[in-house]
């Protein structure tokens, strides 16, 4: 099954544990979580927090309950992004590894999501449409 995920996707299966999931960090990512929750396409997802992955932690793992796999991870910026002058360069390399190991990575910025979070989760939810 996991080959012909991988001809299918190019990536492999990301497969959930349940054990290194943790609450929320932010207000920002429950207000991402809460308005995903809200739109109907989103209800054969479920929405995991603080994913653990080979010692990285992703702000938002995106399950698909049907393949019982991850589809993506959501990367939410926060106060210690800004204020760090390596934050940039840091989450572009850890980015990379993720993608690597078959995460496919999408980053919300705060500005934007204060800004218009209905084009956000679009964003989010175009992504994943054009994935299936």
């Amino acid at each position: 099954i996991e080959y012909v995920y991988f001809v299918e996707n190019k990536s492999l299966p990301l497969s959930p544990d349940r054990d290194v999931i943790q609450e929320p960090e932010s207000y920002f990512e429950e207000s991402v979580i809460n308005m995903m929750e809200l739109k109907p396409f989103f209800s054969k997802y479920r929405i995991d927090t603080q994913v653990k992955v080979q010692g990285f932690r992703i702000d938002l793992g995106i399950y698909d309950r049907e393949s019982g796999y991850y589809v993506l991870g959501v990367e939410c910026d926060g106060a210690s992004y800004h204020s760090s002058m390596t934050a940039k360069d840091r989450d572009y390399n850890r980015q990379k590894i993720l993608e690597s190991k078959g995460w496919k990575i999408h980053r919300i910025w705060s500005t934007d999501w204060f800004t218009d979070p209905a084009n956000e989760i679009n964003k989010i939810e175009n992504i994943l449409k054009e994935m299936s």
